[in-house]
């Protein structure tokens, strides 16, 4: 499950940790529908991977 956080013009590794590690710029509405989507999605990665191991046991 990844999540991207876009990426600085610059490559600078200060300015890139700083965007990297910095607040997110979109409205807190979309920040957590963002991360409500990540744990539903990782839940459902979860569940698959877990079902697939028990079949092959």
């Amino acid at each position: 499950v990844r999540a991207g956080v876009g990426r600085p013009d610059s490559t600078d590794p200060e300015i890139v940790s700083a965007w990297v590690l910095g607040r997110f710029s979109e409205p807190r509405e979309e920040v957590a529908a963002l991360i409500a989507s990540a744990a539903d999605e990782t839940e459902k990665l979860i569940e698959r991977l877990t079902v697939e191991e028990d079949e092959d046991e």
